[in-house]
């Protein structure tokens, strides 16, 4: 589950990624939702309606701050390990993907 077809964060970073490591998220998934917001896929991830969610970088933390979900019930795929410039050598967020100025 994607946040949106046209959510950068919540699909389009993630669906490049995919594609790169030679996945198409369209044909060789069983099924492709979209949930409209973060908050929404994080709920079915914990919820046991989907398998895997693709949101933003802040959105697990967030929740877990606000004490809506425990963090320590997901696990993040590919946690991107790229050299990270100096400007953002202070990201603490979760992250599967290439950095993208906001």
């Amino acid at each position: 589950m994607a946040v949106a077809e046209n959510s950068f964060g919540g699909w389009i970073m993630a669906a490049r990624e995919l594609e790169r490591a030679g996945i198409n998220p369209h044909s060789d998934f069983s099924e492709l939702t979209f949930g409209g917001t973060h908050d929404a896929v994080i709920y079915a991830i914990r919820d046991g309606l989907v398998d895997v969610g693709i949101v933003r970088s802040d959105s697990l933390e967030r929740m877990a701050y606000k004490g809506k979900i425990n963090l320590g019930d997901f696990q993040v795929l590919h946690e991107h390990m790229q050299q990270v410039a100096e400007s953002c050598a202070d990201f603490s967020f979760l992250h599967s993907t290439r950095f993208y100025p906001e």
